[in-house]
């Protein structure tokens, strides 16, 4: 973890990770810096976002994660829009 507040590189593993289908990478590679980051730093919304979709990839429940990005990033309408998405996601039946 050399640089964790590099956001490009931040998401293009976790998109490379979502797109091999392997969401507890996408979610750990996000676990590690998370710590890190604060509300702020620029793509602070961004990070939270990709951390519910790894969330959500991985199986594990992001709602109130998703709450508290909505609530502290209001003014990205960008990021609003990725959670909401993430949202419909989780709440989706994933499986039948």
């Amino acid at each position: 973890m050399r640089y964790p507040l590099d956001l490009l590189a931040l998401r293009s593993c976790h998109d490379a990770y979502l797109s091999l289908g392997d969401g507890d990478s996408a979610l750990s590679s996000i676990a590690r810096v998370l710590p890190v980051w604060h509300t702020g730093l620029f793509g602070y919304g961004q990070v939270l976002s990709m951390h519910a979709m790894a969330l959500c990839e991985a199986g594990q429940a992001a709602v109130s994660m998703l709450r508290n990005h909505i609530e502290c990033e209001e003014h990205e309408v960008g990021t609003l829009r990725l959670s909401c998405f993430n949202l419909v996601l989780l709440l989706k039946p994933r499986f039948s």
